[in-house]
């Protein structure tokens, strides 16, 4: 029927006028190399109605990877705060090159986020993430709801035109032609109405990055991921080798400093006590 036509692009039209998702994506890196990785994603329930975000085995993978699953909530923003503490970036690390999907965590399993190049006494680490929602969770019909419970289910209209929603691209099949629900113009203003974004804060300023904002003197990059066009995320940082607390480091170089004075001092006695000094000798003369 044409009303659901109608209703379709009614619901579009109201996706390109309204922020109705937020998907922010956080990294914040310390000095003795921990890592909290977080995830915030929600939609608007006021154009969407009470749609989960995520589904219940994608919450489950995220749980299996290590991530903390809570609810959140903001206004009429409702979604899932996943976050991932890390110990040691080192462990998620490798001396391979990898790309890391920001947009496909769910499926990343125990992939690697960094590649890792190893020094005397620092490392560098290479980071290379890729984003695409037309290729992800981001993109799907989880917007509209789940397959089952769908606001517009899969069903043929009066005009012999069918409203198919089983794959990632929301179209309308028509007998005589197919045409897509919306262009990719109208895809990217969608997108430039989304709150979608990537940030890093390091310890240090990044040695590069292509952020699109650079903050702190380089040490908090971001990315607008909802205008980024799928281009990869990019950044590079060096840490400290070893991770050693500064008391520790004042301790060391104290106990150091001493044991090369005593060494010093040790060598010094060494050699003054093994000359044996000189007897002084008198000549005496005999008078006749």
């Amino acid at each position: 029927m044409k009303k659901i036509r109608n209703l379709v692009i009614l619901l579009v039209t109201t996706l390109l006028l309204t922020g109705c998702m937020k998907y922010n994506v956080t990294m914040d890196i310390k000095k003795d190399k921990s890592m909290e990785f977080k995830i915030v994603y929600a939609l608007d329930t006021s154009v969407l109605g009470e749609k989960a975000s995520f589904s219940d085995s994608d919450l489950k993978k995220m749980k299996d990877q290590g991530f903390e699953v809570e609810k959140y909530t903001d206004g009429t923003m409702e979604g899932f705060t996943l976050t991932k503490k890390i110990k040691n970036i080192d462990d998620v690390s490798s001396t391979d090159g990898t790309t890391y999907s920001l947009s496909g965590v769910v499926d990343n399993g125990d992939s690697k986020i960094f590649k890792v190049k190893k020094g005397l006494l620092k490392n560098k680490y290479t980071a290379k993430f890729d984003f695409d929602t037309k290729q992800s969770s981001l993109g799907n019909n989880n917007m509209l709801g789940s397959d089952d419970d769908n606001l517009l289910d899969k069903e043929e209209t009066e005009d012999d035109t069918t409203l198919d929603l089983s794959n990632d691209d929301t179209k309308l099949i028509d007998t005589d032609e197919k045409d897509d629900l919306y262009s990719d113009d109208d895809y990217s203003k969608l997108l430039a109405n989304m709150d979608i974004s990537f940030s890093v804060k390091l310890p240090y300023a990044a040695l590069s990055n292509n952020a699109t904002t650079v903050k702190d003197d380089g040490k908090e990059l971001v990315w607008n991921l909802a205008s980024y066009d799928n281009k990869s995320i990019e950044f590079e940082f060096e840490l400290d080798r070893f991770s050693i607390k500064p008391i520790i480091i004042v301790a060391v170089c104290i106990l150091g400093g001493l044991f090369v004075i005593a060494l010093i001092v040790t060598v010094i006695m060494a050699i003054s006590g093994g000359k044996k000094p000189k007897t002084p000798t008198t000549t005496t003369e005999i008078k006749q």
